[in-house]
């Protein structure tokens, strides 16, 4: 019975981990990170040192779409005159190729 409750205790904690990572809403990219905390000194900073304007996160989000998703408009104004290109994908789209483990393609 003891090593039944701790196999389910690990299993749980293993999900509860997977979940939380799956769940996370900070991007885990340098530029898409400070695009979605509006830091446009940052992104002026983290683009000059060779990151690119259209850098994507785990997930294939471009720095843009992430100051976008957190409001910061001063990000995505800064990633716009650094030649950041509008990107475009209905949520549908996002959706399947996340689920797909697919990187997208605009």
């Amino acid at each position: 019975m003891r090593i039944l409750a701790h196999r389910f205790f690990v299993l749980a904690g293993i999900g509860t981990a997977v979940l939380a990572a799956a769940c996370s809403t900070t991007p885990g990219t340098p530029l898409p990170a400070v695009a979605s905390r509006n830091d446009a000194d940052g992104v002026r900073r983290t683009h000059a040192v060779g990151h690119p304007a259209d850098e994507r996160d785990g997930r294939g989000m471009t720095a843009l779409m992430s100051a976008a998703r957190f409001d910061a408009v001063d990000a995505m104004t800064v990633l716009l005159d650094a030649g950041s290109r509008h990107q475009t994908a209905t949520a549908a789209e996002m959706l399947i190729r996340t689920l797909r483990n697919t990187p997208l393609a605009f």
